[in-house]
């Protein structure tokens, strides 16, 4: 809870780089500090930190919350352990030098050893680096939702527990 601010920022910093390459993605409603403070409250949120200079690089969300739009994918793993991927992101700063993708084996190997049977995801359609990375990784398209900001692509992997 001491670094909330230090992580916030982060996800300023993506909101701000999203904008200038015109992804209406993320704003000041979401994500809020309010809600990265349930997160870690929660135990849910993960930050991997620069630690030469102690700041964060990036964070993920782990956990059992799906959106009730869910309801509406066509997911392959209906009746396993499933968990779910929210708010994931990598400084802007730090990206394109493979955190993103460390971050996520990382999270997957978390995912594996707590046996969840399968993670699911939601990418926002207009942000077609987050799409590429998600296909790159093995995640499978599932399914179209709409929330507040427009369609968003789901995705799961599945795995063996």
């Amino acid at each position: 809870m001491n670094d909330i601010d230090k992580i916030f920022k982060i996800y300023q910093n993506v909101v701000f780089h999203l904008r200038k390459l015109n992804i209406d993605q993320w704003d000041e409603v979401y994500p809020t500090k309010e809600i990265l403070r349930n997160d870690i409250e929660e135990r849910s949120l993960f930050v991997v930190f620069d630690t030469l200079n102690n700041i964060p690089i990036s964070s993920i969300v782990i956990n059992g919350s799906q959106e009730p739009e869910y309801k509406s994918v066509n997911w392959a793993n209906t009746k396993g352990k499933i968990c779910v991927i929210h708010r994931f992101c990598v400084e802007p700063v730090f990206q394109r030098r493979g955190i993103g993708n460390k971050t996520l084996l990382s999270a997957e190997d978390y995912i594996m050893k707590k046996r969840y049977s399968s993670v699911r995801l939601d990418v926002f359609t207009e942000n077609l680096s987050a799409l590429n990375f998600y296909k790159r990784n093995g995640y499978v398209f599932r399914g179209q939702i709409v929330f507040r900001k427009g369609i968003f692509n789901c995705y799961e992997k599945i795995f063996d527990c």
